[in-house]
């Protein structure tokens, strides 16, 4: 969301403080909780330090460094729009928010190119997969915001933009769909190939067919795409009809925050189902057989 000279005043104004603060403060909070999962699951805390300094470059650290560098700037933009801290004025805003941007496409990018360039598990080792992912990523943000700005009560301040990013999230599902039916495809194509590529393609038959096929037709094809497409479809609808009664007044403003809200939420669930799947069924090639 482009935002006027005017909005860069001090303080913020209300609107601004809500449509910009609350989404910088929860993606400042989703990028901490990250992190901490990831110190968690690595069980090794003392090894941080060479994933951050390790003498030779690698995605992980890049990425590493790019999650970091994602929360501080999101933190600090949180503080800005909401009032407090020492950020101020038109230029440094906008500096910061430009290296927020990169910082997070950075981070929605360096995991699909990390799992990707496993060659020994096939179904991570397609382009596909950091396509699936960036664009997952995208929706999740597009979505989260719609959520958040319905929930604060600032939709209708901004409606032409809530509206841009509803339509962008319809794309981006289906841009999500189609890298999501590529990697399956990519990994299918080689059955019979060798053990690499047989491990691909039963990996492949695991996610659509056996014991994970639950959780990815449910909760990434059904809550993660199919569901946020219907709410999406039913908030642009509500946008472009005028009559009472669709959305309209506060039970009708009440019903486009509950169905943005759910969007927002089946999306994330449908994230998470889609990155868990993935990482169940990918199989090395000795493990598959």
């Amino acid at each position: 969301m482009r935002v006027p000279c005017a909005a860069l005043a001090e303080p913020p104004a209300p609107a601004y403080r809500r449509a910009l603060g609350y989404p910088f403060v929860a993606a400042a909070g989703a990028l901490l909780l990250g992190s901490l999962l990831l110190v968690a699951d690595s069980g090794r805390i003392g090894a941080l330090w060479h994933l951050f300094f390790a003498p030779k470059a690698s995605v992980l650290s890049a990425g590493a460094w790019c999650i970091v560098a994602a929360g501080v700037l999101c933190a600090l933009l949180a503080g800005r729009w909401l009032g407090v801290g020492a950020l101020r004025g038109a230029v440094p805003t906008r500096a910061l928010s430009a290296l927020a941007v990169v910082a997070g496409a950075c981070v929605a990018l360096y995991t699909g190119l990390f799992l990707a360039g496993m060659r020994a598990v096939p179904l991570w080792n397609t382009p596909w997969l950091p396509a699936l992912f960036v664009a997952s990523s995208l929706s999740c943000g597009a979505a989260a915001f719609v959520g958040l700005a319905h929930a604060s009560g600032v939709a209708a301040a901004f409606g032409a933009h809530v509206r841009r990013l509803v339509r962008a999230d319809v794309a981006l599902l289906a841009v999500e769909a189609a890298c999501a039916a590529g990697v399956a495809a990519s990994a299918l194509a080689g059955a019979g190939g060798g053990d690499t590529a047989s491990a691909g393609a039963a990996s492949a038959l695991a996610l659509l067919f056996g014991g994970e096929a639950w959780a990815w037709w449910l909760g990434f094809a059904g809550l993660g795409l199919v569901v946020p497409l219907a709410c999406d479809v039913a908030l642009l609808r509500a946008g472009g009809i005028r009559r009472a009664g669709r959305f309209g007044g506060a039970a009708g403003a009440g019903a486009g925050t509950a169905v943005a809200v759910a969007s927002a939420g089946c999306v994330l669930a449908g994230a998470f189902a889609l990155r868990a799947c993935l990482v169940m069924a990918g199989a090395h090639p000795v493990a598959a057989f």
